[in-house]
């Protein structure tokens, strides 16, 4: 909050150099928020001195939190920094946490990912709770004709009008309405 306060000219220079992942990470978040269009390569590139594979699921979080701010507010990079970041991302999707899953899949649809739609749809497949597939089938519903075959298509709108029975809820979720009722 200190941060966001004051000039982003007075600060970006630290923000961009900073060494230590969870530092560099947090000051990141506040320049993706501020910075201009104009800051973004910078931006990714001091992304790309920090890899995923360095970094514990909470700041592989947070640094996915970063990109998409990055996209939504300075806009959806172009050429190599596409590239780059798609290849990191596809690296790591599917992983074992479901929430890198969410967040992974949910940037690589922005980032229109030729290999976001098969490896989905995978997961859909697999997926326990219906909060986890309605993520996916809400998420997939984005990525533009052209990326889906006619089969892809038919088994993303079978997802529509399957029965639910089957699926569970999250703990959390359970324990929220215990704990409001």
């Amino acid at each position: 909050l200190a941060i966001e306060s004051q000039p982003v000219a007075e600060w970006k220079a630290k923000a961009l150099s900073e060494k230590n992942p969870q530092a560099a990470l947090t000051a990141l978040i506040v320049l993706a928020r501020y910075g201009d269009h104009k800051t973004q390569p910078e931006l990714l590139a001091a992304l790309d001195r920090i890899p995923m594979t360095s970094l514990s699921e909470e700041l592989q979080l947070t640094k996915m939190r970063v990109l998409a701010l990055s996209i939504i507010r300075q806009g959806r990079p172009g050429g190599e920094s596409t590239k780059r970041l798609m290849a990191e991302l596809e690296s790591m999707f599917p992983n074992k946490s479901e929430a890198v899953n969410r967040e992974a899949m949910q940037l690589l649809v922005s980032l229109q990912s030729t290999k976001v739609l098969d490896k989905t749809l995978k997961l859909m497949a697999k997926a326990t709770t219906q909060e986890e597939m309605v993520h996916y089938l809400f998420h997939l519903r984005t990525l533009p004709i052209g990326f889906w075959t006619i089969d892809q298509r038919k088994e993303y709108f079978s997802y529509w009008t399957k029965d639910r029975k089957g699926y569970a809820h999250p703990d959390a979720t359970l324990s929220w309405f215990r704990d409001v009722s």
